[in-house]
């Protein structure tokens, strides 16, 4: 397993992502990913106070992060697992709402400390930034619950690196604690924001890509498999096949179809790409898609397992120090940048 520090604190450079506990994870096999993960070294778990919400039942936020604290309580392992999760997301049904307020972060925080069963978490991230918020308000707010004792490290989802120096530059200047690290959607597939259509989101562009090879802030990336695009791709027999697939199951209407979302020329020529070295290296595509980050020559970001199936999981993590050379991550590019 590759590692890295984010403030100091040493982190497997894969990440376990812990969206799907509960469903379509059931709360044994979340379980048995954990176990799994920590087994194969890894010790950075993702969570967030808004996974498992969207769910139809009774109390279903924090749903994820429930059963995560009922899973370190009976195993008696916090101490082996650095925690990160995620606070003051919008509704979903309003997305530009402003949720970062000093209220909302108490609240936020303190309720998944306690679904997590722990009083404190080692990194701690804003899920969204909002143009609105004062960001000098709102660094003071973060540091009195890091002063507190709750929060070890701070965080950014969805933050572009501007903004995150700018919230820095006035915590720096006041004496707060700063951003350490930041959340963004990256991946081995090309993408572009305007082709999302949750624009809250941040992607990796060229202008965040060449501030992340400053290092001097730490970097963890979601859908950073793509989702399953060049697995399935490859399954399919190629980027059209997919898409054939995707339009017999009613899907080519759907913005988060992956022949929609990833549907650019480049990433139907990086299949091929991707299937030799699958057929290299004996392994799937997933695994590839993580090396590719984790490879990169630059930096060191932090890929965040997707899966919801424990079978994914083990699949990816056959070779979790496989490592592409440079020439090999620009054959993947074929040209372009990222």
């Amino acid at each position: 397993m590759k590692f890295t520090e984010i403030d100091g604190i040493k982190v497997s450079q894969l990440a376990l992502g812990c969206m799907n506990f509960y469903s379509p994870l059931s709360v044994e096999d979340s379980e048995r990913s954990m176990d799994y993960a920590l087994d194969k070294g890894i010790n950075l778990f993702d969570t967030a106070r808004v996974y498992g919400a969207w769910h139809d039942i009774p109390n279903a936020m924090g749903l994820c992060e429930r059963v995560m604290g009922d899973y370190m309580k009976k195993r008696g392992n916090r101490h082996q697992i650095i925690l990160a999760t995620k606070g003051c997301h919008p509704p979903f049904e309003a997305m530009t709402t402003n949720r970062l307020t000093a209220k909302d972060i108490q609240e936020d925080l303190d309720a998944s400390l306690k679904d997590l069963q722990t009083d404190y978490t080692d990194i701690w991230f804003l899920h969204r930034d909002h143009p609105d918020c004062d960001l000098y308000e709102l660094m003071k707010a973060l540091d009195t619950q890091v002063r507190a004792g709750k929060i070890r490290v701070l965080g950014a989802s969805n933050w572009s690196v501007k903004r995150i120096r700018e919230a820095n530059a006035i915590a720096e200047a006041n004496g707060f604690t700063p951003f350490k690290v930041s959340q963004i959607e990256w991946s081995m597939a090309y993408l572009e924001k305007g082709h999302l259509p949750d624009q809250t989101t941040v992607v990796m562009d060229e202008e965040e890509l060449n501030e992340y090879k400053k290092g001097d802030l730490a970097l963890m990336l979601f859908s950073a498999q793509s989702r399953g695009f060049f697995q399935k791709a490859i399954q399919a027999g190629g980027f059209e096949q997919l898409k054939e697939q995707e339009a017999a199951a009613g899907r080519s209407g759907n913005p988060n179809a992956l022949t929609k979302k990833y549907g650019y020329l480049c990433n139907a020529e990086r299949i091929e790409r991707v299937k030799e070295l699958c057929g290299l290296y004996k392994v799937d595509a997933a695994a590839i898609g993580l090396a590719y980050l984790t490879s990169q020559p630059e930096f060191e970001p932090i890929a965040i397992l997707g899966y919801s199936k424990l079978g994914q999981l083990q699949e990816s993590l056959v070779h979790p120090d496989l490592q592409l050379t440079p020439y090999q991550i620009k054959g993947i590019l074929g040209g372009k940048a990222l």
